[in-house]
């Protein structure tokens, strides 16, 4: 019942122009905070600085995580979707 109203409602669809912008961020952060990691020699900054990291990393996790999820539209794999007995 869920799935058919996520489905009506057209939350399913694939969005490769999101994904691909939040991918570009994360990129982004995470080149920027690894650059102000090794450019910055102030520890309390290095210490905010590694903190920026574990959460880039949490964030590229996730996009990651999403992306191979997908399936054909991103990564050319096909997703095995196992749905439980109802």
């Amino acid at each position: 019942m869920l799935a058919r109203r996520i489905g009506a409602e057209g939350l399913r669809q694939r969005r490769p122009a999101y994904y691909l912008a939040r991918l570009s961020l994360v990129t982004l952060m995470f080149l920027g905070g690894w650059k102000a990691f090794f450019l910055i020699r102030i520890v309390l900054v290095a210490a905010v600085t590694a903190a920026f990291l574990a959460v880039t990393f949490g964030q590229a996790a996730l996009v990651i995580h999403a992306v191979l999820k997908a399936g054909p539209d991103f990564t050319g794999r096909v997703a095995i979707v196992v749905q439980p007995n109802a």
